[in-house]
């Protein structure tokens, strides 16, 4: 298998996912690539492409929130930020509240951070006679804060560390600002762990509809695995019997992907609850350098579209293959190198990965010898359609 094939498959050789990779680079992540987008003009890029976002937005992969800045906030009536990785969602709250004291200067606009999967981030109508396999509470990031660092503190507490927590500790008092210092030592402690124990629990983890052999049927399904979800704004409680989302689950080589166990479970490996939203809900669904990261980018995209109310926008901010030969050969031959070092798959074919998700492209530009795409869309709206069904 070439690394091009490989990279649209999502899988690696060391089995290392993107977000394992983004937990780690997550503190450096801003100092790395910021001198090279100025050069590259991608500010302006964001600054375009954002403009074009209204009403209730979604952001589906904000890593370290490098989108704040290029928002225009007068017009957004909601925006909820999601990420997989913790370490990077974080750092794009501490941006929005500290570093660019965006919430002083836009005090109406309801900001939300939520940690989330982006191949299941939707609900969909279940009978109520389903087994239930996770129940999800607050999920704002402040909340899951609270709750990381309580796994911190038990963790201390069974390695003799500290005997119990104490609520009048330093380290348990809110910050001065009004939400949870990050839980840094947590996160360190996960990122230490081996890479084979953080992935057991997702290699483990087998539905019952999977191949145990090569003589079996696949593991696709057309029952769904039925979940009880909560999720909350900051203004409202919302409350939906949710499954995962149809279609197959498995790669091209009938593995499951690592995806298909967090989307079961509805948390990390860790254990840290993830965030989902009842289809319809947003206005405009942002993605920006995100698809190069994600195991299936096309369903994905197809997630976005359950999402998009009627008449609303998909905006993509992407990098992949270019116009010519030899620049995606220099591509090919370092993708997999590339991954293992920026959780990026810097060499798929975005378009393609488009019309596979069947949205509906109004605007399409490519810069950079056709490496970034910048793509204005609207969703599927058969998928939309199924989920509120």
């Amino acid at each position: 298998m070439n690394a091009h094939k490989l990279s649209q498959s999502g899988r690696s050789s060391d089995k290392r996912t993107s977000s394992s990779v983004f937990d780690l680079i997550a503190e450096k992540y801003d100092a790395a690539v910021g001198s090279e987008e100025w050069g590259m003009g991608t500010p302006f890029l964001r600054k375009w492409i954002l403009n074009h976002a209204d009403g209730d937005v979604l952001e589906i992969s904000a890593g370290t929130g490098r989108n704040l800045p290029h928002y225009s906030l007068g017009k957004i009536k909601s925006l909820t930020l999601c990420d997989l990785s913790m370490p990077m969602l974080e750092k794009a709250e501490d941006k929005y509240h500290e570093e660019l004291r965006l919430a002083q200067r836009n005090a109406g606009v309801r900001v939300t951070f939520c940690l989330s999967d982006a191949h299941c981030m939707s609900t969909e109508p279940t009978s109520s006679k389903a087994t239930t396999h996770a129940t999800m509470g607050v999920q704002s990031l402040s909340v899951i804060r609270q709750r990381a660092r309580k796994q911190q503190m038990q963790l201390q507490a069974q390695d003799g560390h500290i005997s119990s927590p104490s609520s009048s500790s330093p380290e348990a008092l809110p910050s001065s600002h009004g939400h949870e210092e990050r839980s840094t030592g947590f996160f360190q402690r996960l990122i230490a762990r081996p890479l084979s124990s953080r992935l057991q629990s997702s290699t483990n983890v087998t539905p019952s509809n999977a191949p145990t052999s090569g003589n079996e049927e696949p593991c696709c399904s057309s029952t769904p695995i039925a979940s009880s979800y909560s999720w909350i704004k900051p203004w409202t409680w919302f409350r939906n019997q949710g499954g995962e989302p149809s279609g197959c689950a498995c790669s091209s080589s009938g593995v499951l992907p690592h995806y298909a166990a967090r989307c079961r479970s509805g948390t990390t490996e860790s254990g840290l609850p993830l965030s989902r939203f009842p289809a319809a809900s947003f206005d405009t669904v942002v993605d920006a350098f995100g698809l190069c990261s994600h195991e299936d980018p096309v369903q994905v995209l197809k997630e976005a579209s359950r999402l998009c109310r009627p008449g609303g926008r998909i905006l993509l901010l992407e990098h992949g293959r270019g116009h010519y030969a030899w620049l995606n050969d220099r591509l090919d031959d370092s993708a997999e190198k590339h991954h293992q070092k920026w959780g990026c798959w810097w060499n798929r074919d975005i378009a393609d990965i488009v019309r596979q998700a069947g949205l509906k492209v109004e605007k399409l530009s490519r810069w950079h010898f056709g490496t970034t795409y910048i793509c204005v869309a609207r969703p599927d709206t058969s998928l939309s359609t199924a989920a509120q069904v």
